[in-house]
């Protein structure tokens, strides 16, 4: 628990303004649902796609934020101006570790290249280094069955341990990825 008792919530997601409704739903009622269960977000920092609708869910239930942004992406404007708290990392691979450091748990809303990068490195830091921060993905509309099966795949073919699954939860709407953080932090393991 940090110093001034807020947990705190990364969600990685897309940031691309060309996403279908149920990802926007989602990503409105995840960021309403960390306002209003106290938690401060921790998010990519800019004003683009669902990162900012998720942010604006979060403010206007009076929710705090944590902004993490790229100096590449902030050089070019992309940087939030309503982040509560705004932070610019030297580049994405900084900015991946800032997130990770700043959080006690993630979530991964559906999203490209750059979301995989995120829950992928936090998944395998989670197995290398041990931490008990909870990862849900947030499996809206079934965006991640393909890379379950995917991961399925891993383990069975022993790329990964059997018990690799339990690194992670999924969840199938937002009140569900809370449940499972928040069990996570009742009993860490």
């Amino acid at each position: 628990m940090r110093q001034d008792g807020q947990r705190r919530i990364c969600v990685y997601c897309s940031s691309s303004a060309t996403t279908d409704a149920p990802f926007v739903e989602a990503a409105s009622e995840l960021g309403r649902l960390i306002a209003e269960r106290n938690y401060t977000l921790v998010y990519g920092g800019t004003t683009q796609g669902l990162m900012e609708i998720l942010l604006q869910a979060v403010h206007k239930r009076g929710g705090d934020s944590i902004g993490v942004v790229s100096s590449e992406l902030h050089d070019r404007g992309l940087s939030s101006t309503q982040a509560k708290k705004l932070i610019i990392a030297r580049n994405l691979r900084e900015r991946k570790a800032i997130m990770e450091s700043h959080a006690d748990a993630f979530i991964a809303l559906p999203g490209g290249f750059g979301t995989l990068d995120e829950l992928f490195d936090v998944i395998a830091n989670k197995m290398a280094v041990g931490h008990t921060k909870p990862i849900a993905l947030l499996n809206t509309d079934r965006y991640y069955d393909l890379l379950l099966m995917f991961l399925s795949a891993v383990r069975t073919k022993q790329f990964a341990s059997a018990s690799s699954d339990s690194v992670y939860g999924v969840a199938s709407h937002a009140l569900a990825s809370i449940a499972y953080i928040e069990d996570r932090w009742r009993s860490p393991g």
